[in-house]
């Protein structure tokens, strides 16, 4: 065991720190940081006030924040302070497949994209600490963040997104994951993955920190894995457009719940259904003890699966509401199997359909 009371390595380990504050590049304004990015194939950078992109971008990058070299490896200490994408008027972080960048302390709001990834998109390992993605857009997919083919993002301590979104007025797979989009290659040759692996919020008790998109009003998945090992994992008043108000599983992807979830007062207003999940050729897994509260869509208030693995191991569907079709809290279609394992249901309802609890066609429901 090291002793940390020892004088000469308590010396060195204050050494040590010292040394990492001193090679940190303190950055004051927006344009500072596009910048060091762009210039440095590698930077370690602690920011030392908010930065605000309406204050002045940098000239070689008006649109946002310029981009990194190939290689490059960034490490960005936020000491509790924002970055602002001015109003919804600049983007954030593009990066190249090679690149590697770590954001601790730090908020990212008010990005936008026209393509995926509002305030984040692109690289290979990146790694997050208690981070927060506030109010960002983007039109394809991933309102505040896109991991691509062969991208790992990693959150640790804490991570929260609320109020980002990513929407299209048409059923066009646009609008993929109103704050997290996780799409591998084609073929699942490469997939995308994202570990939270601490506490994660989507949304919040307001129904103005909900994320809305068209296809998983927070998450959605094609190709991907996106894995959650906290009890500690809440979606609150996320919407979707057409399917999945929380989460949007879709060709070979899974999600894992290592110690559970919490769904409450998610909403799908589409045709899709799922009021807190939608699973379409996916794999969503619920290992912990799990609570789907208050959720509504037009079928399968709660859940709705259509071809693929839904497992659910502990806790309950209070209060879920299927609001013109069938499934209250449940629909299984043409599903590989759905497995519920110690579930309660409870005064869920299909208004004007058929299941009040639950509704299986062309599926295996198991309940051992």
């Amino acid at each position: 065991m090291i002793n940390y009371k020892t004088p000469a390595l308590a010396l060195c380990l204050l050494l040590l720190a010292a040394q990492n504050c001193l090679s940190q590049t303190p950055v004051g304004s927006f344009a500072n940081l596009s910048d060091l990015i762009r210039i440095n194939a590698s930077n370690n950078l602690v920011l030392s006030d908010n930065l605000n992109g309406g204050a002045g971008t940098a000239a070689a990058c008006p649109a946002g924040i310029c981009p990194a070299p190939a290689g490059a490896q960034n490490t960005i200490d936020g000491a509790g302070f924002y970055i602002d994408g001015n109003t919804r008027t600049l983007s954030g972080f593009n990066l190249a497949a090679n690149n590697a960048l770590t954001l601790s302390n730090i908020t990212l709001q008010n990005f936008a994209s026209t393509g995926l990834g509002g305030a984040l998109s692109g690289g290979t390992d990146l790694i997050f600490y208690n981070t927060t993605f506030t109010g960002n857009t983007a039109v394809t997919g991933g309102g505040a963040v896109y991991a691509a083919a062969g991208s790992a993002l990693n959150f640790y301590e804490s991570a929260a997104f609320k109020a980002n979104s990513s929407v299209s007025a048409l059923q066009d797979n646009n609008g993929r994951g109103g704050a997290v989009s996780a799409e591998g290659a084609i073929g699942g040759s490469e997939l995308a993955a994202i570990n939270f692996n601490s506490a994660v919020t989507f949304g919040g008790a307001s129904t103005e920190d909900g994320n809305r998109g068209s296809l998983g009003g927070a998450v959605y998945a094609i190709n991907g894995n996106v894995s959650f090992a906290s009890a500690q994992t809440l979606f609150q008043n996320n919407t979707a457009n057409y399917g999945g108000g929380a989460i949007h599983s879709d060709i070979n992807s899974t999600f894992i719940f290592e110690q559970g979830a919490s769904f409450i007062a998610n909403s799908a207003t589409g045709t899709q259904g799922g009021g807190a999940v939608f699973i379409s050729n996916g794999n969503v897994i619920i290992i912990g003890p799990s609570t789907f509260t208050g959720n509504t869509s037009n079928g399968g208030g709660a859940a709705y699966v259509a071809n693929g693995i839904f497992t659910a191991n502990g806790g309950s569907f209070n209060n879920n509401t299927a609001a013109t079709a069938n499934g209250g809290a449940l629909v299984a279609e043409s599903s590989l199997n759905v497995t519920l394992t110690d579930m309660d249901f409870i005064n869920n309802s299909a208004l004007n359909g058929l299941g009040g609890a639950f509704y299986i066609f062309g599926a295996d429901l198991l309940t051992p």
